[in-house]
């Protein structure tokens, strides 16, 4: 696919805060990310954060994954997508 016909992402903004496991995202664009809504980095498309709190242009996210560190200005997009846990599949290790 060409570089101008890069489908672009309904959500996006930059990393205002990291504070432990918490990240505060500035939304930059005229959608907001929903609740549960999973957000990435187009320079670190591993990383997943969870939106659980939005008001007022910030979302609140809780770090699911990363795979390098998370600072601030870094570029976040929505994945217009939410966690999915499959009731067969066993997700936690007990003892």
């Amino acid at each position: 696919m060409k570089e101008d016909q890069k489908v672009k992402p309904k959500v996006f903004g930059v990393v205002k805060a990291v504070n432990g496991q918490i990240v505060e995202v500035e939304i930059q664009s005229a959608s907001q990310p929903r609740n549960l809504e999973l957000l990435t980095s187009p320079e670190d498309p591993v990383m997943r954060l969870e939106v659980y709190i939005q008001s007022k242009g910030i979302a609140t996210c809780l770090i699911i994954s990363q795979s390098m560190p998370i600072f601030r200005g870094m570029p976040i997009v929505g994945t217009d997508a939410g966690l999915v846990c499959l009731e067969n599949r066993l997700t936690m290790r007990g003892k």
